[in-house]
C-alpha cells in the first residue's frame, strides 16, 4: 500500500548558548508564594525566534514565522518557587516582555513556556542539574480557527545576567489539513511500538553540557495523542493545524486515525520509521487528509461529501446542477455527459466516443495508479467543458481536442499522463485560423507530457495549434520530455496562432530537450501578445543543438500590462553553443537569460519511466514529483 508519510522538516535547529550552571537552594513552601521571603519585581526579554507560541501562517526562508500572543505567561524558578510572569505591554513578533516577582536572593532563573501552576521542580544532586516536571496530556485541544493551539509547544531558557531568555523549543510541530467535506472529529496518533511515548509525565532537565533534555516518567505514559477541538466541534477543514509532540523516533512508524462526526473511523498505517526532532515542523503528508489519502478511491469520496479538485476546478455531488456520478468497471464507450469515475475490471477498455459534448469529468479512481482510456479526441459544443484527473490519454493519431471551432469554456488537466499525436504536427488542439477563442480557460497542471519519438522529431511540435485571443492559459508542475535520452523536440510551441490572451502563466514546468528553432522561434509564437504573463521556477535542459544560433521561450516583442519573470533556470551541455535567452526582447525591468546552472541538474534521467532526478542545485527549480 502506497505510504502517505512524506516527512519535510522545514525550522532550522538553533542551540541555545551555555551558561555556568550552580546548584540552586530549595527552600520554602515551591507552590506558595506568601512563605517565600521577600519579592522584588524582576523583568525578563525574550527575543528569539524559536520560542514557537503562534504561527501567523507566512513562510520566510524556510521557517515557519512565529510570535507571542498579547496574553502569554511564562513560569519562572528562581530557586524558592514557581512564579507566573506575564506580558507587558503588547509583543513585538518573536520578542516579549514578561514581568513578576522573584525572591529577593534569588541569582538563578529558569524559565518554562507555558505558565503552569502546577510545575514541579527538583534538584538532581547526582548528576547536577535541574529537573522540571510537566504533563504532556494524551488529549490535545486544537485551536479551533487551524494554527497552533496557545501554550502547547514546550519551550525552556535560563536568563543571563542582562536578564534576557534564550528560549530553547523542546517540542515538535506536525502540521496537517483537511480537504473540504471532511467532518472530522478528532485525528490520533498512535506509535506501531509500546515504547513509543508520545504523552505522559515528562521530565526537563537542565544541565551545564546537556542543556535541556527530556524524559518520560514511568508513570502515566501513553502511545498515543487525539488532537480535537474543546468543545467536541469538527475540526476546521481548509486550514493549517498543528500538532504538539516531543521528538521521538518511531522505529516501526504510527498510525493515523480520523473519527467522523457520524462515529466512523479510518486508519492509515506506515510502518517506515520517522525520526523527529525538537524544534523542527513536519508534514504529516503532502496533501490535505482525505479519504483517498486513506486508501478510499475518488468515488468513495465524492460519494461521501468531499471536493474533487481537478487543476483548481471544484466538483461536489452537493452543488446545483453537480453531474450524475458513474462509476465505470466494463467496457463502455462514454457518449453523453456526466462525471465518471474509471475502475476497468482486468481486460476491460473504457472509451472516448465521438459524440460533442458539453460538460464532461473523467477521473481515474483508484488514487495510487492512472486509469487509461482510449480516445479519438474530444469532440465539444460552444462552451463546453472539460476536465480530467488520473488519467492517461494516449495517442490515438488524433488531436486531444478534436473539434473545439466555437470555443471551450474550460479545458483542466490534473495528474494526468499526455501523449501527443505524432500526425499533424503533435498539437493537443487545433482549429487553424478561426476567429473565435478555441478554449477560453486551458489548465494543465501536475501532469506528464510525453512525445514519442517521432512525434518530437517533427519540425513542428504543438500544444495549442489555435486562436487563443482572450484566452487564460496556465502551466504548473509538468513535466514535457521524450520517451527516449538523446531525442529532442524540434520547433515546440505552446502557442501558434497569433492574437492576445488574457493570461499566460508557466510556474514550476520541466522542460527536458523541448527546443525551439526556426523563423519564428519561441515557445510561444511571435506575436502573439499577453495582458498578463508570470513566468517562474521554470527548469529547462538542453542536450541537443539548435538548427538555429538562437533559443529563445518567448520570441518577439512582449509588452503586457502585467509581467512577472524571476527563478527560472536552464543547463544546456558544455558541447552547445548556441544562445538560451528568456526573450527574443526583453521587457522592460526583466531578465533576459535565466540562471546558467554550471551541471546537470539532473543526478539520474530515466526517459522510459520518466523520472527525473535533480540534484540539490536545482531542487527550487521545475516539477516536484
Amino acid at each position: 500500500m502506497k505510504k502517505i508519510f512524506s516527512i519535510f522538516a522545514m525550522a532550522a535547529v538553533v542551540l541555545a548558548s551555555c551558561v555556568k550552571e550552580q546548584a540552586p537552594v530549595l527552600n520554602g513552601d515551591q507552590n506558595d508564594v506568601a512563605t517565600s521571603g521577600n519579592l522584588v519585581e524582576k523583568v525578563f526579554t525574550v527575543s528569539d525566534v524559536e520560542s514557537k507560541t503562534y504561527i501567523d501562517g507566512t513562510v520566510a526562508n524556510n521557517k515557519v514565522v512565529v510570535k507571542w500572543c498579547a496574553d502569554d505567561a511564562i513560569s519562572v524558578w528562581d530557586g524558592v518557587a514557581n512564579r507566573k510572569f506575564t506580558m507587558v505591554g503588547e509583543p513585538d513578533g518573536a520578542s516579549a516582555t514578561f514581568k513578576g516577582l522573584v525572591s529577593e536572593s534569588a541569582t538563578d532563573f529558569y524559565a518554562i513556556y507555558p505558565y503552569d501552576e502546577n510545575l514541579q521542580y527538583s534538584y538532581d544532586e547526582a548528576n547536577q542539574r535541574m529537573v522540571f516536571t510537566v504533563v504532556k496530556p494524551a488529549i490535545q485541544y486544537a485551536n479551533p480557527e487551524g494554527g497552533l493551539a496557545d501554550g502547547s509547544a514546550y519551550a525552556c531558557g535560563k536568563a543571563d545576567e542582562n536578564g534576557n531568555i534564550n528560549f530553547v523549543n523542546r517540542s515538535t510541530l506536525l502540521k496537517f489539513s483537511l480537504a473540504s467535506g471532511m467532518n472530522v472529529k478528532s485525528l490520533t496518533i498512535k506509535g506501531n511500538e509500546d515504547d513509543d511515548i508520545i504523552a505522559g509525565t515528562l521530565d526537563i532537565k537542565y544541565n551545564e553540557t546537556n542543556n535541556f533534555t527530556l524524559g518520560w516518567k514511568s508513570a502515566g505514559k501513553s502511545t498515543e495523542i487525539t488532537f480535537c477541538n474543546e468543545d467536541g466541534s469538527n475540526l476546521k477543514t481548509g486550514v493549517d493545524h498543528y500538532i504538539s509532540l516531543v521528538g521521538n523516533k518511531f522505529d516501526k512508524g504510527y498510525a493515523v486515525t480520523l473519527t467522523f462526526d457520524d462515529g466512523k473511523t479510518i486508519t492509515r498505517d506506515s510502518d517506515k520509521s520517522i525520526q523527529y526532532m525538537s524544534n523542527q515542523i513536519y508534514s504529516l503528508a503532502s496533501k490535505p487528509l482525505s479519504r483517498t489519502t486513506f486508501g478510499a478511491t475518488y468515488y468513495e469520496a465524492y460519494e461521501a461529501g468531499e471536493d474533487i479538485v481537478i487543476a483548481g476546478k471544484v466538483y461536489n455531488k452537493a452543488d446545483e446542477g453537480a453531474l450524475t456520478a458513474t462509476k465505470l468497471t466494463a467496457t463502455t464507450t462514454i457518449e453523453v455527459d456526466g462525471m465518471y469515475f474509471l475502475a476497468p475490471e482486468e481486460g476491460s477498455t473504457i472509451t472516448l466516443g465521438t459524440n460533442k459534448l458539453n460538460n464532461i469529468v473523467l477521473v481515474g479512481n483508484n488514487p495510487s495508479a492512472k486509469t487509461q482510456i482510449a480516445h479519438s479526441g474530444f469532440r465539444l459544443n460552444a462552451a463546453a467543458k472539460v476536465a480530467a484527473l488520473n488519467v492517461i490519454l494516449p495517442d490515438s493519431g488524433q488531436q486531444l481536442i478534436q473539434e473545439a471551432a466555437d470555443g471551450a469554456e474550460y479545458v483542466a488537466f490534473d495528474n494526468c499522463t499526455i501523449y501527443p499525436t505524432k500526425a499533424s504536427s503533435g498539437q493537443i488542439c487545433y482549429n487553424g485560423t478561426t476567429a473565435k477563442t478555441a478554449i477560453q480557460d486551458y489548465r494543465m497542471v501536475n501532469c506528464d507530457y510525453i512525445f514519442s519519438k517521432e512525434a518530437a522529431e517533427r519540425d513542428g511540435a504543438m500544444m495549442l495549434n489555435c486562436v487563443t485571443t482572450g484566452a487564460d492559459v496556465t502551466l504548473k508542475n509538468n513535466l514535457f520530455y521524450t520517451n527516449e535520452p538523446n531525442v529532442a523536440t524540434w520547433k515546440f510551441k505552446l502557442a501558434t496562432v497569433k492574437g492576445k490572451m488574457n493570461s499566460f502563466v508557466m510556474i514550476g514546468n520541466t522542460f527536458v530537450d523541448i527546443i525551439v528553432t526556426g523563423g519564428d522561434t519561441g515557445y510561444c509564437k511571435s506575436g502573439v501578445d499577453y495582458e498578463n504573463l508570470t513566468v517562474q521556477d521554470n527548469l529547462f535542459y538542453v542536450s541537443q543543438d539548435t538548427k538555429t544560433k538562437n533559443q529563445f521561450v518567448f520570441n518577439g516583442a512582449l509588452t503586457p500590462s502585467s509581467i512577472l519573470v524571476n527563478h527560472n533556470a536552464y543547463y544546456q551541455v558544455p558541447e552547445i553553443t548556441t544562445e538560451f535567452n528568456m526573450f527574443g526582447t526583453t521587457p522592460s525591468g526583466q531578465s533576459k537569460t535565466p540562471t546558467k546552472l554550471t551541471e546537470s541538474p539532473f543526478s539520474s534521467m530515466d526517459h522510459a519511466n520518466g523520472v527525473f532526478v535533480k540534484t540539490a542545485a536545482a531542487a527550487s527549480y521545475g516539477a516536484t514529483r
